[in-house]
């Protein structure tokens, strides 16, 4: 199975059009020409696609890093976690 950050870079690559490099030095939206207004919105379909979750707008306009939109995925698979472990 393969990790959330796994999966995350995957879709940043796919999506964002980011190289692993770029992924690596956690480049910020601003100073990548390929993570457009498009491309972002199309990340973010894709990530609550992924989890079955829904980003509120105030995290979809936090993720402007590749390390903010590992803390916003983290925080919502954690509590998906945490309800799945209290059934």
């Amino acid at each position: 199975m393969r990790s959330t950050n796994d999966v995350l870079d995957s879709l940043l690559i796919e999506h964002a059009k980011l190289t692993a490099a770029e992924i690596a030095a956690d480049v910020r939206r601003v100073d990548t020409t390929t993570w457009t207004s498009a491309a972002h919105l199309s990340l973010i379909v894709a990530v609550e696609d992924q989890w079955d979750l829904e980003l509120s707008g105030e995290e979809m306009a936090a993720v402007q890093s590749v390390s903010a939109l590992h803390r916003v995925v983290a925080s919502h698979v954690q509590r998906l976690t945490e309800a799945a472990a209290r059934e």
